[in-house]
């Protein structure tokens, strides 16, 4: 026999001896037990909408049996329709009549409706009514948790956990978002692993995870120090030369690339809110058979962060040498104010403004500068399922020679979801439309041009968030008013990621 209908069972005989005392004497009454026992079943095999009327119906025959009113009570809970819940369970407490479960029910709608002063009351209470009760404790705590009382929840919570094992992960998560709202990130740590190893949900181990990125995080900004190196392979179906500042040089031929990234940064001064620091990257990248075009850079970069609330300014320097099979090929400076703003715990966007110099060593046309504004979004999607990002960019590049002189605008949209087993899917789609100033002096036209991206990528978490592999395909198409500049380019990338 199963444990629901044993329950229905014992239910339906508890009845059987309480439900005379409400027919008002010895003179025969018509009863609701008929509708309220199919109710019960109804209810029990998870049929709320039958329940419902089942319960309804042996109401309009006995309006105050509290049995009646609380059962309707719960049917209305297990809809999450919580405002029509509390009425009935009201009506089932107001009566005196000691129905199990009633007490706990009704901290519970209390607690389903954010009405979170009156759960840890009712919760607490019951505690101290039913010493052996550790979900009320759970509740109790998490109710607390909720309102800011985070030494009340502390001792609920703890006390659940020691009281029931299956209660204990979840329990110490809740600990854990204490401890971290009391400034002791040692021990949320210690909580938020205990929940990741043990929880049997997924949502909760996964809750914990993010929680613990958040605080590596933290760990990294409160660090003077970053450091970063990625190494990677991809196949191109029509390899671009000149990634730097040349976008048009596309090769008609395939070829795979192997690339290096190492990259580092150091906090040297940290005053009243403000950062001075300094960073560098370095950059290779190796083909297969194009070696004429294999690509070295340096990357230097000297910037001023000062953070102030949810905002943060920035300037940066950053000045950049390249080399071509290992002749030079660019130096260029650039110049990036920026501010950063962060509204709520969703959404961060930023706004920057770069002046670039470029001095080309392979071609006096393209020496010239850019100004350009770039505008980013980040928004986290609830739940933790991923974000979304967004970025609209505008250049207006000048350059020595007048065919190269253009403005271009750039949008992109991605999404990141993550997945279970620390796995993450992200999308990518992007445009480019791009004017040129004067008429080409070759075609005689003025060229305009269409530039369409898009992607799919895999990745996974080998080890925390410091090493991850991600694998990937970039599709790109670019058309142009002048055949000529026409391409299209199939990209596929495996790329292997660490950081500190």
């Amino acid at each position: 026999m199963g444990k629901k209908n044993f329950q229905v069972i014992v239910w339906l005989l508890i009845l059987s001896f309480q439900l005379p005392a409400f027919a008002g004497g010895a003179s025969p009454v018509v009863s609701g037990d008929n509708f309220f026992n199919a109710g019960v079943f109804a209810y029990e095999s998870g049929d709320y909408d039958t329940a419902l009327e089942r319960f309804r119906q042996a109401i309009s025959i006995e309006k105050g049996n509290p049995f009646y009113n609380y059962y309707m009570g719960k049917a209305y809970m297990a809809k999450g329709e919580y405002d029509k819940a509390i009425i009935y369970l009201d009506q089932a407490r107001i009566s005196g009549q000691k129905i199990p479960g009633l007490s706990f029910d009704w901290a519970m709608v209390h607690y389903r409706m954010g009405d979170y002063a009156a759960s840890s009351r009712l919760f607490a209470a019951l505690s101290e009514d039913e010493p052996n009760n550790a979900l009320a404790r759970y509740y109790a705590g998490i109710s607390f948790y909720r309102q800011g009382e985070y030494e009340k929840a502390l001792s609920c919570l703890q006390e659940a956990g020691r009281m029931n094992s299956s209660l204990k992960p979840n329990a110490s998560y809740y600990e854990a978002l204490c401890y971290l709202k009391t400034g002791d990130r040692e021990k949320a740590k210690t909580g938020f692993s205990y929940a990741k190893r043990n929880a049997t949900e997924r949502q909760t181990r996964d809750a914990a995870d993010r929680q613990l990125k958040a605080l590596a995080r933290l760990d990294r900004r409160a660090r003077r120090y970053s450091l970063a190196a990625s190494v990677g392979v991809q196949y191109d179906s029509n390899v671009l030369l000149e990634p730097v500042n040349n976008e048009d040089l596309y090769s008609n031929e395939d070829d795979f690339k192997f690339t290096a990234l190492l990259s580092g940064s150091y906090d040297v001064a940290r005053v009243s809110g403000t950062t001075f620091g300094l960073g560098y990257s370095h950059y290779q990248s190796w083909y297969t058979d194009l070696h004429d075009y294999d690509l070295i850079g340096s990357m230097f970069d000297f910037y001023i962060r000062h953070q102030s609330g949810n905002y943060m300014f920035s300037f940066a320097y950053k000045p950049a040498y390249f080399w071509i099979d290992s002749d030079s090929y660019l130096m260029r400076h650039e110049f990036r104010p920026k501010i950063t703003a962060k509204f709520g715990d969703r959404l961060i966007t930023s706004l920057a403004y770069s002046y670039k110099r470029d001095n080309s060593m392979y071609d006096d046309g393209r020496d010239g500068h850019v100004n350009e504004a770039d505008l980013r979004l980040m928004y986290a999607m609830p739940g933790g399922m991923g974000e979304l990002f967004g970025n609209m960019l505008y250049d207006v590049v000048s350059a020595s020679s007048k065919d190269d002189d253009y403005h271009i605008l750039k949008t992109a949209l991605s999404a990141r979801f993550y997945l279970p087993r620390r796995f993450s899917v992200t999308v990518k789609a992007g445009c480019w439309s791009r004017d040129y100033d004067n008429v080409d002096s070759t075609y005689n036209l003025g060229r305009h041009d269409t530039k369409y991206i898009g992607g799919f990528f895999v990745g996974k978490e080998l080890y925390r968030d410091q090493l991850s592999i991600e694998a990937g395909y970039t599709y790109t198409k670019n058309d142009s008013n002048i055949p000529d500049y026409r391409y299209e380019s199939n990209a596929y990338t495996v790329n292997l990621k660490a950081r500190l």
